[in-house]
């Protein structure tokens, strides 16, 4: 017998309040960070970045051009999942794990973008130029108004089982 389509779309997908059915603390971000201080989480990252296994995997990254900022939120988000860090210790890191990826590239002379939204927010011009090159354009071609000729309108036609007799 054929499913409903609400059945076929919620197979799968979690019961209300069943994350309240498990063991407390069986996944890493219902327990305390490894890691609190972000001295520690600092080091932590540097000591990962600058491993050489690790490196090689950035820079192959860095190659398929994908930008600093995907690969650094990338790391912090999967480091708060793993319990490493909490999310405010995350935030507070970004920059700092963004320089040293910036840094990894840089030492193997790899080129890399720094973030696709900034490269294209540049590439846009900014509103007060475009508003003074719109304001010159409209200073030299003054726009006069010419007189509309005033259309006859024709009530709309009805069509279906309820609407109204036309008129006649």
């Amino acid at each position: 017998m054929a499913k409903s389509m609400d059945e076929n779309l919620f197979a799968g997908g979690p019961i209300p309040g069943m994350s309240l059915t498990g063991k407390a603390r069986n996944v890493p971000w219902e327990n305390p960070p490894m890691l609190v201080s972000v001295e520690d989480a600092i080091q932590y990252y540097v000591e990962k970045l600058l491993d050489p296994e690790t490196e090689d995997a950035i820079l192959s990254v860095f190659d398929n051009k994908v930008d600093i900022v995907t690969v650094a939120d990338h790391l912090i988000t999967s480091s708060t999942m793993n319990g490493i860090h909490s999310l405010d210790v995350g935030f507070l890191v970004n920059p700092v794990v963004r320089e040293l990826l910036m840094l990894v590239a840089d030492s193997a002379d790899i080129e890399y973008v720094e973030s696709y939204k900034k490269q294209e927010m540049d590439k846009r011009l900014p509103r007060h130029i475009v508003r003074q090159m719109v304001k010159a354009t409209m200073e030299e071609q003054p726009m006069e108004a010419e007189p509309q000729p005033a259309e006859e309108t024709m009530p709309p036609e009805y069509r279906g089982l309820m609407a109204p007799p036309p008129m006649r």
